[in-house]
């Protein structure tokens, strides 16, 4: 099976990507990929990469704010529980608004992250 599982989260200010794992004491770290370093991170910023990429190639992670150039719409990336995947959430006044990663990728275009400061 070629889906990879990959993570990012905040360590002190900057993104690290890898896989979180949380210490007998409760602290939440994070190996990375690339350097193999060990960094504390904050585990309320913890996000999994959906397996897609957008128009231009970055890969979509839970937490992205994603702009639809087709809908002209922006929506997060959430995993969604009742519907057991990940999706598209525009938040109106009148409640959430879901919607299934079925878009074109073509279409998607990654703008921000939630955490993002």
């Amino acid at each position: 099976m070629g889906r990879k599982i990959k993570f990012k989260a905040l360590s002190n200010g900057k993104l690290v990507y890898g896989m979180p794992y949380q210490t007998a004491i409760g602290n939440w770290l994070m190996r990375d990929n690339e350097t193999k370093e060990i960094h504390p991170i904050d585990s309320d910023t913890i996000c999994q990469f959906t397996g897609l990429k957008d128009n231009a190639g970055n890969e979509i992670y839970e937490g992205d704010i994603i702009y639809n150039d087709f809908h002209k719409e922006r929506t997060i990336c959430k995993w969604i529980d009742k519907h057991a995947s990940f999706g598209f959430v525009e938040d109106k006044e009148y409640g959430e608004i879901f919607y299934y990663i079925q878009s074109d990728e073509n279409q998607l275009r990654v703008i921000g992250n939630i955490h993002d400061k």
